[in-house]
């Protein structure tokens, strides 16, 4: 399992997953359904850590374009960002490989493959 579908379906197992400082994973939600994901988030942590921190990555790159961009042309939040992963992901799936350009493009970084 990817990093992005264990924060995918942690998400909608009702689980949140923030980065709190110094490198760690904050898992929010009922206390039973993060029990259930603790084994997953510890054996996957540097993983989801790198999708953590691209995924703010990816909005601090987005709040520093907001300005300039065109106001109510489309939505430039994370939510859009998110869509296009989303819409990515359904395209190529879990094993294309996606370039640093790619990447750029879409709001991310990709460190490795």
């Amino acid at each position: 399992m990817t990093a992005a579908a264990i924060v995918k379906e942690a998400m909608a197992d009702g689980v949140s997953l923030a980065l709190p400082p110094a490198g760690t994973i904050k898992a929010t939600g009922k206390q039973a359904a993060v029990d259930r994901w603790l084994s997953v988030i510890r054996e996957h942590k540097p993983a989801i850590l790198a999708a953590l921190e691209c995924h703010d990555d990816a909005e601090d790159l987005r709040e520093a374009f907001e300005e300039a961009e065109l106001p109510g042309l489309t939505v430039h939040d994370i939510t859009h960002l998110d869509a296009l992963w989303r819409v990515a992901d359904q395209i190529a799936g879990p094993d294309y490989p996606i370039n640093p350009a790619e990447a750029f493009v879409l709001g991310g970084d990709v460190e490795s493959g």
